[in-house]
């Protein structure tokens, strides 16, 4: 068995969305993309999740009444974290959330949000390997 294959390589994804039917959907959808997608309801839940080893976040911006996730997507993303934005008003999205977020469209098949999902998290880790490889590297040197 190859380490893509294996339960512990399976990438872990906290999902925030306000309605029901697309947490349980995105489940589905992240199981079928081999990916481990932990669906919560709330930003103080999303927290609580990242705080226990998520690779990624996806959230849903708006939550109802008005309320929105661009001050948590800002929040993460200047703490390191990678986010990103699942919308059905890219516009807005983009304007509270800037360029530095990725924002996708909810019309987009949830397939295209996974991909964009691992293409994230694979570029996080060719940046982590390249950082290592350089102050790794430069261990022996006087």
């Amino acid at each position: 068995m190859s380490f893509e294959e294996s339960d512990e390589a399976r990438l872990r994804v906290v999902f925030l969305d306000d309605d029901p039917a697309m947490r349980r959907a995105l489940v589905r959808a992240g199981a079928a993309s081999r990916l481990d997608v932990v669906a919560v309801e709330s930003p103080e839940e999303a927290r609580v999740q990242l705080t226990q080893g998520a690779d990624l976040a996806v959230l849903d911006f708006c939550l109802g009444e008005g309320e929105t996730t661009a001050d948590l997507a800002y929040e993460l993303h200047h703490a390191g974290s990678l986010v990103v934005i699942w919308t059905g008003n890219g516009r807005q999205a983009r304007e509270a959330v800037g360029e530095d977020i990725p924002v996708i469209d909810k019309s987009a098949n949830p397939h295209e949000l996974f991909r964009t999902v691992v293409r994230l998290i694979r570029e996080r880790a060719a940046e982590l390997a390249a950082f290592a490889l350089l102050w790794g590297g430069g261990a022996g040197c006087l």
